[in-house]
């Protein structure tokens, strides 16, 4: 029998537009005993049946809700109903090769990851919840995908926050997990498991990709935070008169090379160094660019460090600018929901400020398609990118 969760007062409110975390403070009497992952039934504070969630003891978000006012059972069907529905929306919108097939929240199960990629499926159990019903979730994708890999990548740091360890793991006995792809363009790169620190692929490239395809032929192109190295490799592909990457990763250049060797990849000068220290070199200040592509990480984890996630942003920009033709055209990524589009617009501001150089809004982009976010969760949309021309 399940445990019941009678809500404060003020709490239910915020649930009638069906927001899916219910905090520690919000909880008003527990009757049951519910382990950490098990499912618990919750109520208003005079008994009005919610609905259904995983249950944390050690988490400040206590519950997460993955069902409101029905009741049913959290299963192998159920979960096939829910991974089918997700791949059909995502089928309906066109995605073919590598694309998101479950978003968590935004498809209406806390926590869990699904993408899919021509051979193989990556999952991850980001919440205790979902992490409690892997061994059903795994038997589920070995039914509905009995053709690809079965691939955990739970080495992620956010499940340090459920209590949860990390790890990473194959559940095909005998596969083998190289030599595998992903498509972008058009264009086969190798597919990372064992070390990326995400599923395997970042998925905003594509959508950026497609922001500066148009303007790539005859440029000189600079791609700085170049991962491993799609957007070099594209820019390649795509008649750029010369491309320069850095990054300071060696790993993720030694993949970029490989990328680039198999595609036949000549004109990329590779440079393994911190960005911040290249962007003061005199070989960076020798040289004025038609694009420059910064796609660098997170920065910040947490609000309060926005105002260094400021300066870093702005001592990045100063020094592109400094570098960028006339109407060249900067495209640059914020992949945080911290970054909001006043604190962007500000960051706009101080730099035409500083630089005397007016920035001209091309296009600005958020999630893709397949990342579905929870209307009342708009904190799930964790990135922005803009394309700039900088006059």
């Amino acid at each position: 029998m399940k445990a019941k969760v009678f809500l404060r007062k003020k709490t239910q409110n915020r649930l009638q537009y069906f927001h899916p975390w219910i905090y520690e403070n919000e909880i008003g009497i527990l009757e049951g005993e519910a382990k950490p992952g098990e499912i618990v039934e919750v109520f208003t504070h005079i008994g009005s049946y919610i609905g259904l969630g995983f249950f944390n003891p050690h988490a400040s978000i206590r519950i997460k809700m993955f069902v409101f006012k029905e009741k049913l059972d959290f299963d192998e069907n159920f979960l096939k109903e829910k991974i089918n529905k997700a791949k059909l929306l995502r089928e309906q919108i066109a995605y073919k090769n590598n694309y998101r097939i479950f978003n968590a929240e935004g498809d209406g199960i806390p926590g869990l990851i699904i993408d899919l990629f021509p051979k193989v499926i990556v999952f991850q159990t980001l919440s205790i919840g979902i992490d409690y019903y892997k061994e059903t979730l795994i038997k589920v994708l070995k039914e509905l995908f009995p053709k690809h890999i079965i691939y955990e990548q739970n080495d992620v740091f956010v499940r340090n926050l459920e209590g949860l360890r990390l790890h990473r793991k194959l559940h095909n006995n005998n596969e083998n997990i190289e030599n595998l792809q992903y498509i972008i363009d058009n264009i086969p790169f190798k597919l990372i498991l064992d070390k990326h620190e995400k599923t395997g692929i970042d998925w905003e490239i594509e959508p950026m990709w497609n922001l500066i395809k148009a303007f790539i032929p005859k440029s000189k192109v600079l791609c700085l935070f170049s991962g491993f190295g799609e957007f070099p490799i594209l820019a390649n592909k795509n008649q750029a008169s010369s491309i320069q990457a850095v990054d300071y990763n060696a790993y993720s250049l030694e993949i970029s090379k490989e990328n680039a060797e198999a595609q036949k990849c000549k004109n990329i000068n590779w440079i393994q160094q911190n960005v911040f220290d290249y962007l003061k070199t005199e070989q960076y200040a020798s040289t004025m660019w038609d694009i420059i592509i910064l796609n660098p990480p997170s920065f910040i984890h947490k609000k309060k460090q926005l105002h260094k996630a400021f300066t870093a942003y702005k001592e990045l920009l100063i020094r592109c600018i400094n570098q960028l033709k006339k109407n060249g055209k900067l495209l640059i990524a914020f992949p945080n929901y911290y970054y909001s589009e006043t604190w962007i617009t500000t960051l706009m501001q101080d730099l035409i400020k500083d630089k005397k150089r007016n920035i001209q809004v091309i296009k600005k982009i958020t999630g893709r398609a397949d990342h579905p976010i929870s209307a009342a969760l708009p904190q799930e949309e964790k990135f922005h990118a803009y394309l700039w021309q900088v006059n």
